[in-house]
């Protein structure tokens, strides 16, 4: 990085990583999401998670035995600050696409298992210890899966 490339004294660069969602412009992809559609929201939310190296992501509808939600969104971190940057990255991703924010986000603190709520969708985020112990695809293991297609 040159002298002229780097910021000023006093001044903070401001990077998009750095910009909570209201402060970033929905990009051109948000044109295309039906904002009302929980699915679009599910596709966002698990390429948030891949992107930032998640693994194991699936989403079941679990809507027909919920009744209260309709997708459950599960992907797992292999250490606390990977789960804590995909959960950032999911929430950040929805919000700068115009999408809800979460209605309560739980389990940042220890980053084992972050659970997002956004109403019709839940994000679980694990670490590979709390998915093995929870093993909660094998709850859900016979509803339908996300097609991605």
């Amino acid at each position: 990085m040159s002298p002229a490339d780097r910021p000023k004294r006093g001044r903070t660069l401001i990077t998009t990583s750095t910009l909570s969602p209201d402060a970033v412009m929905p990009d051109e992809a948000a044109a295309s999401i039906d904002r009302d559609d929980p699915d679009a929201w599910v596709s966002v939310a698990m390429d948030a998670a891949e992107d930032k190296l998640g693994e194991r992501t699936v989403a079941y509808r679990v809507g027909e035995v919920m009744g209260i939600v309709e997708w459950f969104v599960i992907t797992t971190g292999r250490n606390e600050r990977q789960v804590r940057a995909i959960a950032d990255d999911v929430e950040f991703q929805v919000g700068r696409r115009g999408g809800p924010k979460p209605i309560r986000v739980e389990g940042l603190e220890d980053a084992s298992w972050v659970l997002m709520d956004y109403g019709d969708i839940v994000v679980h985020v694990f670490s590979e210890t709390a998915r093995e112990y929870y093993d909660i695809d094998r709850l859900f293991k016979d509803m339908p899966l996300f097609d991605r297609s």
